[in-house]
């Protein structure tokens, strides 16, 4: 394993109609940003901010402390291998990361799902499973905690409470996948990719005016296989709505003018 944002937009008065985002400008200023510098991090700022810890004693927090890395990724850095040992589990802090795997019939690589900052993966090592199920690359610069297997368990054993918080979280994750499964499925091909765009600028997106932003770094492709349809939908999709001004899309970019008339 190597070791290696805020957008504004001015709110008009609420009876004057917002002038669209000027896309491009927007793009441009968040590839000529410099990346916040990763030297010398604290790693307990990243820990303490994250309800999971809360209730850990000083001792506790002490050996999490000592025991928990803080790792960055560049985009395609693989973070996790499936089929190997679940030995950590990672706590994403910045960044998007693509969970995906082999499905045999018909054979492809499926993606399961996108996650960024306050999210987790890997989470074969929360429940103690022996093997990741799934791969894990990073889509951008991505920063997230490592914490081990071993150490999960001895915190759990010496802590009810914090164990408790660790199965709310557990459970968050089992009620997204659930939540995605049951959308995905009973929708048609342009219910799935309407949902997948909504489900991305709910949890990724961010707000430029009365617009969201999703930077989610997937090819047209990975769009498809993420939804289930083909390549040819996806861009069907994408160039309707953007003939009706619902958005604006570039490769990895798409702007939201309207979540609820997205449909």
């Amino acid at each position: 394993m190597r070791k290696s944002r805020r957008f504004t937009g001015i709110c008009p008065h609420p009876s004057v109609t917002p002038a669209p985002v000027d896309f491009e400008s927007v793009l441009h200023s968040m590839k000529t940003k410099k990346p916040q510098a990763m030297v010398a991090i604290d790693v307990r700022q990243h820990l303490w901010q994250h309800p999971l810890f809360e209730g850990l004693d000083d001792e506790q927090r002490a050996i999490l402390t000592r025991r928990v890395n803080l790792h960055t990724f560049k985009r395609n850095d693989r973070i996790i291998e499936a089929h190997t040992p679940a030995r950590h589990w990672f706590l994403i802090e910045q960044g998007l990361v693509k969970v995906h795997g082999w499905q045999q019939k018909p054979p492809r690589d499926v993606v399961k799902g996108l996650f960024g900052p306050g999210e987790i993966i890997g989470e074969e090592a929360l429940i103690f499973q022996n093997r990741y199920l799934y791969d894990a690359h990073a889509l951008c610069d991505t920063v997230a905690l490592a914490v081990p297997r071993k150490l999960t368990r001895t915190l759990a054993h010496n802590n009810p409470d914090w164990m408790w918080s660790l199965m709310q979280l557990i459970g968050k994750r089992l009620q997204l996948a659930e939540h995605q499964v049951q959308a995905l499925s009973s929708s048609d091909a342009r219910g799935r990719v309407v949902f997948f765009l909504k489900d991305l600028a709910q949890r990724h997106g961010r707000k430029i005016g009365h617009e969201v932003l999703v930077k989610h770094y997937l090819t047209q492709q990975e769009i498809a296989e993420a939804t289930g349809t083909s390549r040819q939908t996806v861009t069907s999709l994408l160039n309707e709505w953007k003939k009706k001004n619902l958005i604006y899309f570039t490769r990895y970019s798409v702007l939201i003018r309207d979540l609820d008339r997205l449909q």
